[in-house]
């Protein structure tokens, strides 16, 4: 069912990565861990598990960028099946909070993305339909979503020669949350012209034109959506609801009326309390929902009353993407990528959302079932998995001791690089000494990564470093993404040979022109110094054949030596395996993408660059020009630079 399109085959620890990985989830061996240090090509084994195994997959990421890094590799992998991508469906989202201590309100603010919440209904639609998907998701995977026992009711399935009328199939799409217009602009709106409906597919940018023969569908064409050139004729045709949430008003009305009895029971307690303000607080909003709700079908905050809606019990689960994944009852598998981040991050959702929505609760902004509009705690979570593969340079606690897992290693590259060689420094003269070792790099055409504590040490040094005619930028977070994303090109074209920062590893920087790297403080406490962030820091130079690792420090630290250790280990290892295979480790070639040759894009930076202030119209006609650009780079199938330009989007977008 899955079939991979690949020209490579599995080279270093891949073949026994895939080998044993393979075995053992055929043996229902449920959790397996792939310790793939970085370079060594774990998305390609994850596509040769998916191939071999030919089950529905999940692979959960930390970030949206990796994330659509992996979805493009997939894509490419996987021509012929399904890839999709699940995500939040925002590129602007503040929550609704209530801060006491201030006295302040907040309400929802959020900016829809058209374009993510079709391909979230596309992930819902393949997973209902097809036998082979992929998806490619971040912790929007244990997010409320729709139903898929109500979803699935809302599925329109179109046959030439089906006996159906007209008027029939005109309320079918607007029960199915499809508005009618005089033009379709996008998905889930149709037009009616004499006995022809159009309707804008929400799966795809074209059109669909039935056309009726008294009370029978004589025809689906679909059309190219500018030119309206034939594309193919259809025999038969899935319609999808024109939302991802989609509710009978018979359903709606019962909904209505058990908000209604939460809300006297509200009142009724906020009352007993003496808690006037409150009362009157829960009982202007929620009537107003209600009166909305039972009007249009619809209101603001919907979500806050999903308990309602779902009938489900006080404290179960919403449904989320999983459920889709378990709606056939098949199996299938689950990738955490880099499971040392996503792990933390799945557990800790649950407490963030409850802490925040409790206030609102305590203070009379929301019923108290709207603490069951929330992601999925982590044993819910682990619950609704089947077999499990946790993929990292660095695995956690939780992959390595709470569960029982099977360990496979995969250190050797393909390319036959080694994990790079460490010194350790002394502090003393370090400054001397750091750029003594700058200045050798440049004379070799290398980069450098300096990792700092502090914000304000990283500008300090980068001060310093400028003063002695190095070239030289500092990367941290108050820097926009805009200005990141420009440092970063600069210094793999060689504008910048240094680039300073603090977590330069949350970038998800893999950059092959820099061979060394430079931890200051190395020995000092806390999560920056772990052996776990050290290990991370030291792949930033595992991508050339002539990879540094400089650590000062004062003393050898359990952390540091333990990295160092480690570090060896799978020196060792790979450097056998290249002695045995008579290979000679190459630097990877990358090419350089490059958005900022727009002349307005550099002008803006470069306005950016001295402070100056941007105009609202001159910050709305870069995101126009962001926004075609992004467009143009999707048409190329080059989603890595897609999500970049998105985050420079969101950023400018918050100063809106």
């Amino acid at each position: 069912m899955y079939f991979l399109k690949t020209k490579f085959k599995p080279k270093g620890d891949q073949k026994q990565a895939i080998n044993s990985l393979f075995k053992n989830m055929q043996n229902n061996k449920k959790s397996n861990v792939l310790f793939g240090a970085t370079g060594t090509g774990k998305t390609f084994t994850m596509a040769n598990i998916i191939s071999r195994l030919n089950q529905k997959t999940l692979i959960i990421s930390p970030n949206k960028t990796l994330a659509i890094q992996i979805f493009a590799e997939m894509k490419h992998f996987f021509p012929k099946n399904k890839v999709e991508y699940f995500i939040s469906p925002f590129d602007f989202y503040q929550p609704e909070a209530y801060l006491p201590s201030k006295d302040v309100y907040i309400d929802k603010s959020v900016k829809w993305n058209l374009d993510i919440k079709k391909m979230r209904m596309n992930t819902l639609n393949s997973l209902l339909t097809e036998k082979s998907v992929i998806v490619v998701s971040t912790v929007a995977a244990i997010y409320g979503t729709a139903n898929p026992d109500e979803y699935q009711k809302f599925i329109l399935k179109l046959k030439v020669g089906q006996v159906l009328k007209q008027n029939d199939l005109i309320e079918l799409l607007i029960k199915s949350n499809y508005e009618r217009n005089d033009f379709i602009n996008d998905g889930s709106k149709f037009m009616v012209k004499g006995n022809i409906i159009t309707v804008g597919l929400i799966n795809n940018d074209n059109f669909l034109r039935i056309t009726f023969d008294d009370d029978c569908v004589n025809s689906l064409k679909e059309l190219e959506s500018v030119t309206f050139n034939l594309l193919q004729n259809h025999q038969e045709y899935c319609l999808f609801p024109g939302n991802e949430y989609v509710v009978d008003m018979i359903k709606i009305q019962k909904a209505a009326a058990s908000i209604e009895k939460e809300l006297q029971k509200t009142i009724k307690t906020f009352n007993q309390e003496n808690r006037f303000v409150e009362s009157y607080r829960i009982k202007t909003r929620t009537e107003q929902d209600l009166e909305e709700l039972r009007e249009f079908g619809i209101c603001k905050g919907i979500e806050n009353y999903a308990l309602h809606f779902d009938n489900r019990l006080p404290g179960q689960p919403a449904f989320t993407l999983l459920d889709f994944f378990r709606y056939s009852n098949d199996n299938f598998i689950t990738i955490i990528d880099e499971s040392h981040i996503t792990i933390p991050q799945i557990y800790g959702m649950y407490y963030g959302d409850r802490s925040r929505k409790q206030n609102l609760i305590d203070f009379g902004f929301r019923l108290s079932t709207a603490l069951d509009n929330r992601p999925l705690k982590f044993d819910e979570f682990v619950k609704k998995l089947d077999n499990v593969i946790y993929a990292s340079a660095t695995p956690g606690n939780y992959e390595l001791k709470e569960i029982k897992t099977e360990i496979v290693e995969q250190i050797v590259r393909p390319t036959g690089l080694l994990d790079p060689v460490i010194e350790i420094k002394s502090t003393k003269n370090q400054i001397d000494d750091i750029l003594q070792a700058i200045n050798h790099q440049i004379k070799n055409n290398h980069r450098v990564f300096i990792l700092t504590l502090t914000i304000q040490m990283s500008e300090d040094l980068t001060k310093y470093l400028q003063e002695r005619s190095i070239k030289v930028a500092y990367i941290h977070s108050r820097l926009k993404t805009f200005q990141r994303t420009k440092i970063l090109i600069n210094l793999r074209k060689g504008i910048f040979d240094v680039v300073v920062g603090i977590n330069l590893l949350r970038e998800g920087l893999d950059i092959p022109e820099v061979a060394l790297v430079i931890i200051l403080d190395a020995d000092k406490a806390g999560f920056l110094r772990d052996t776990k962030s050290l290990i991370q820091m030291i792949g930033r130079a595992s991508r050339n054949k002539n990879g540094k690792v400089f650590l000062y420090a004062d003393k050898t630290t359990t952390s540091m030596q333990r990295a160092m250790q480690e570090t060896q280990r799978r020196r060792d290892k790979q450097s056998a395996y290249n002695q045995k295979h008579d290979i000679i480790p190459q630097t990877i070639i990358k090419p350089i993408e490059d958005i900022f040759l727009d002349k307005d894009l550099n002008v803006f930076y470069q306005k950016m660059q001295k402070k100056d202030k941007i105009s609202k119209p001159e910050r709305r006609e870069i995101i126009k020009i962001l926004d075609q650009k992004m467009q143009t780079v999707i048409k190329k199938m080059d989603f890595e630079m897609a999500a970049k330009i998105r985050d420079m989007i969101f950023d400018l977008m918050k100063n809106e």
